[in-house]
């Protein structure tokens, strides 16, 4: 409400922090302003969630400090407050942090990347499309990244990927292209609060993160 001009006339509101959630928290962990000693595993034996209600409590804090640290150093582009990071950084979190960039090779050899596994026709392959591997947009160099006849961005325009022309702002904390990249992921509320079922708590193993290991 405050950033659409809603409400006006506040104060104080540098006390607002960014509302933590899976994407923020996300973030959090693989720039690494958040770090861990131990894998997290969210446990059915905490059924109250305090693990995950710690690690979202420590992310918040962790994007307070960032606010700080930008504010201490160029006070002219800092934002009021942590909250106006908010949805930038969910946004980040949900469109460059997930593996949804699949690349595809067809029947003539022809290789490329799109968003998303159910391509069935593409204008250059007149044959059988083959979905290979899920990438996060960041692994993969701009440039080959599957683009529209006036160099834009195959992308619907509501798509941050789309504003910062497939870069991510997150990218050289992150490493992502890194040969010891992980993908680390935050907690899963995996209690009778969350009410997580055991179909939705699983983790890979590699990521180091949410949920309980399959």
């Amino acid at each position: 409400m405050a950033v659409l001009g809603v409400w006006s006339g506040l104060s104080n509101m540098q006390v607002v922090d960014v509302a933590s959630d899976r994407n923020t928290m996300k973030l959090a962990l693989r720039t690494r302003i958040l770090q861990i000693d131990i894998t997290l595993l969210s446990s059915f034996l905490d059924i109250f969630g305090y693990q995950y209600e710690y690690i979202d409590a420590m992310s918040t804090a962790a994007w307070r400090t960032v606010w700080e640290e930008w504010k201490a150093t160029e006070s002219l582009t800092a934002p009021v407050a942590p909250y106006m990071m908010d949805f930038l950084l969910y946004r980040i979190g949900r469109e460059y942090s997930e593996d949804k960039l699949v690349e595809f090779v067809c029947d003539n050899g022809h290789r490329f990347f799109h968003f998303g596994a159910r391509l069935k026709l593409y204008h250059q392959c007149r044959k059988t499309l083959t979905p290979l591997r899920k990438f996060l947009p960041c692994q993969i160099p701009i440039r080959e990244l599957l683009r529209d006849e006036d160099d834009t961005l195959h992308l619907d325009e509501s798509n941050q990927l789309l504003t910062f022309d497939g870069i991510c702002i997150f990218e050289l904390a992150c490493k992502p292209k890194a040969d010891g990249f992980k993908k680390l992921s935050p907690l899963k509320a995996i209690s009778i609060v969350g009410r997580t079922g055991w179909t939705d708590l699983y983790a890979y193993k590699d990521e180091c993160g949410a949920g309980m290991m399959g």
